[in-house]
């Protein structure tokens, strides 16, 4: 499909995008591509101001890191019925946010999830949000696959003997 002509499922990965950012951070967010030298498409992402105008506020990690897993998540639910892989990994998913945009990106992840998008995540327990309340959140048990730790070998991702 010819991407720079805004193929439908282009467009659709566009709105994708920009609607996973403006939910977890409420703020819009433009996608859009060009064509490297050798012809090939490369896909850059800012986010924009309440005009549609590009701002500087994707250049910095946080933000940056969002950025890089809206476009994968949105690249994912596009193509969730074709011959693609079906599953997303992010390391850190929840690094560096602030706890309610912690909670909106979690929100986000588990309503693609009911849409077919299997999100594969690792974090450490102490980046996971607080809650108002004063607890902190705690993923569903049938949301966890598998809880590594060092303490022993069953917390070990391929069950492994301590070197």
């Amino acid at each position: 499909q010819d991407l720079a002509g805004q193929s439908d499922r282009y467009r659709a990965i566009r709105t994708t995008f920009n609607a996973i950012v403006s939910t977890v951070i409420n703020q819009g967010a433009n996608l859009y591509l060009s064509l490297n030298k050798h012809g090939n498409p490369e896909f850059h992402a800012d986010l924009v101001d309440d005009r549609g105008r590009s701002t500087s506020g994707g250049d910095g990690h946080t933000y940056g890191r969002l950025l890089c897993i809206a476009f994968d998540l949105a690249v994912q639910l596009a193509y969730r019925t074709d011959a693609f892989p079906h599953f997303v990994y992010h390391d850190g998913l929840l690094e560096t946010l602030d706890n309610r945009k912690k909670l909106n990106l979690i929100d986000q992840v588990r309503t693609l999830g009911e849409q077919g998008i299997q999100h594969i995540v690792t974090m450490i327990d102490s980046e996971l949000p607080q809650l108002p309340e004063g607890t902190t959140f705690q993923f569903e048990e049938e949301e966890i696959a598998l809880l590594l730790h060092d303490e022993d070998e069953s917390g070990r991702l391929f069950r492994m003997p301590t070197w």
